[in-house]
């Protein structure tokens, strides 16, 4: 008590308790509470707390009180965009703490089809042609792609997927389509499906000797076979593990497609399980002089990459046979030399038994933006690695490096196979987010 004010009975905080939260009309409410401390900490009950909406989304909740600990929030958001907006508690002393809601419409009926889908070979591409009852809303709907009955190209991020490239790869298949009718009020409808007639003919396919995806549209589900044309998405736990306890489950999903957290941006491949792993199988054939570089995002923003140092790693396959695991890889690897720093190697695999071809070299640029390329070059294999590390932001250590420049014997083979193997844990930020890849064969 000093000057008639009791000092230790001052408000100093107020908590509610959530930070924020996801609501859909017509699914239920949420309770909030309020709580006010004074200094230290102490529960403080001499105060009133009120509760409002912030202004200009008023109509898109109702709240059970405006005053007192606790709240009611009940949604009735009835337009068709999801709002996202603040519950806000507050004290007559200024006290305030704010609830972020997302508030999704009620949904009504997916739209119906007033043209099913159909398709056609335009140019080097297939084209699925549908109209939807619409009502002025944009397509959301969920087009997927398929050869033969298998899943190759997918819709993503409420953008359906009307045209579908041809390849070489799609040569001598039959591709069709599904669309599932959606827009932003209503979940995805029945699907409705559409085939070609005939098979793929050679000059309907584009021929490359590059590939390049940025998995935009690529299909994140198991899919096993190990075939001429196709990826194979699984996982595997390599034979240089075997020191430390852990399996893979394929009866799981090995791998998402999703937005990264920390030093993961924007959207990419991610793991779903420990040994996530890709093959891609080029059609048969003898393939020489290759080249693959592949851009990644390590969610660790430490640059140490990876969980610990318990074997594990990403590498990233060049000159492979993706059914016998021969060939040869980039590694990425964390060491217990340094917490902020990887070592880069090139190894080599004999029917899944592996070896490194060169001395770990440490390098701090394992971090965001971060691009691993392996090229041959006759009996040569070539690796280059480097990243999007400011200055401010490197390692003063003589023993690491910014960017790694790495060569190795090569034992020519045919092999025309990529891909990628991760090792890592995949809980919080272990994973490292897969980009892109560009593969040249030569």
């Amino acid at each position: 008590m000093r000057d008639g004010i009791d000092y230790a009975n001052i408000a100093t905080c107020l908590e509610t308790n959530l930070h924020s939260a996801s609501l859909k009309t017509g699914e239920g409410s949420l309770k909030l509470s309020a709580t006010v401390y004074r200094n230290l900490g102490y529960v403080l009950n001499n105060q009133t707390v009120y509760w409002k909406v912030q202004p200009g989304f008023e109509k898109y909740v109702t709240l059970s009180a405006t005053e007192g600990p606790e709240c009611e929030v009940t949604p009735v958001n009835h337009d068709d965009p999801t709002r996202v907006f603040d519950v806000i508690a507050y004290t007559k002393e200024g006290l305030e703490c704010a609830v972020e809601l997302t508030v999704a419409p009620d949904f009504v009926e997916a739209p119906a089809f007033l043209k099913k889908p159909s398709l056609k070979v335009v140019g080097k591409e297939v084209v699925v042609d549908y109209q939807l009852d619409l009502r002025d809303r944009a397509d959301q709907s969920l087009v997927n792609w398929y050869r033969d009955g298998v899943l190759v190209a997918v819709s993503r991020l409420d953008t359906p997927l009307r045209s579908y490239r041809l390849t070489k790869d799609d040569v001598g298949h039959i591709i069709s389509v599904s669309v599932a009718p959606k827009h932003l009020r209503c979940i995805a409808g029945a699907e409705e499906k559409a085939s070609l007639k005939s098979k793929i003919k050679s000059s309907q396919a584009e021929y490359s000797n590059v590939l390049f995806t940025d998995f935009a549209d690529f299909p994140a589900v198991n899919q096993l076979e190990v075939k001429p044309g196709w990826w194979t998405v699984d996982a595997n736990k390599p034979s240089d593990t075997k020191d430390y306890e852990w399996s893979v489950n394929l009866d799981r999903e090995c791998w998402f497609y999703g937005l990264g957290i920390n030093g993961a941006v924007g959207y990419g491949m991610l793991e779903s399980q420990q040994g996530a792993r890709l093959r891609y199988t080029p059609l048969e054939g003898k393939y020489g002089d290759m080249e693959v570089t592949w851009q990644v995002d390590p969610a660790k923003l430490g640059g140490q990459g990876f969980a610990s140092a318990r074997a594990q790693y990403l590498d990233l396959f060049i000159k492979f046979d993706t059914k016998s695991l021969t060939g040869y890889a980039l590694r990425a690897i964390r060491t217990t030399k340094f917490s902020n720093a990887v070592d880069i190697l090139i190894v080599k695999y004999t029917n899944g038994v592996i070896e490194p071809l060169t001395e770990g070299v440490s390098t701090d640029c394992f971090l965001t933006g971060c691009v691993m390329s392996i090229r041959t070059e006759g009996n040569r294999l070539v690796a280059h690695v480097e990243g999007n590390t400011p200055p401010e932001k490197r390692v003063n250590d003589p023993a690491i490096h910014n960017v790694v420049d790495l060569e190795a014997p090569y034992e020519p083979n045919d092999f025309g196979g990529i891909g990628v193997q991760h090792t890592s844990t995949v809980g919080g930020e272990s994973k490292i987010m897969i980009h892109s890849v560009k593969a040249i064969w030569k």
